[in-house]
């Protein structure tokens, strides 16, 4: 009985699963393989892209800035006019115009009416300022009070 009780004392042999240990370790090849898949993906789709606007940027030579003088017609309430603060007629306007435009790299002519004057001044000025040979004519203006939206 002995050598029976000595058999099943070392048939039976306790198995005790061993735990697992959890590798805690993120891997990081697959992220970096995302990132730069989406680097390249950017990078192509942001050159495909047409812009939006054609500009044309001028380009500067020196670092000052160098201003043009300014050519103003000035109309006042009286519907008197002023070509650059000196009185003239608008019927000389024209002949007066044109060797100062001829003298300028800007062709502008710039328009500051009194709000009484009258639009038919504004055109006979606009007429006068392109038979003399401008290229644009600004309208000057002040500003309103209010929230730059034209309310107040």
């Amino acid at each position: 009985m002995t050598q029976s009780l000595r058999d099943r004392r070392s048939s039976v042999v306790m198995q005790v699963p061993r735990r697992r240990q959890v590798s805690l370790n993120i891997e990081l090849s697959p992220l970096i393989d995302c990132v730069f898949l989406l680097l390249i993906f950017f990078m192509l789709s942001s050159t495909l892209l047409a812009p939006a606007i054609d500009l044309k940027l001028p380009e500067a030579g020196s670092s000052g800035a160098v201003v043009a003088p300014e050519i103003v017609v000035t109309i006042t309430r009286q519907q008197r006019c002023l070509l650059n603060g000196s009185e003239v007629s608008l019927q000389s306007l024209r002949e007066r115009l044109g060797p100062l435009l001829s003298r300028s790299k800007r062709k502008v002519v710039t328009y500051r009416g009194d709000a009484g004057s009258t639009h038919g001044t504004f055109v006979r000025v606009l007429d006068a300022a392109r038979a003399a040979g401008a290229d644009h004519v600004d309208v000057a203006h002040d500003l309103e009070e209010g929230d730059g939206l034209g309310r107040r």
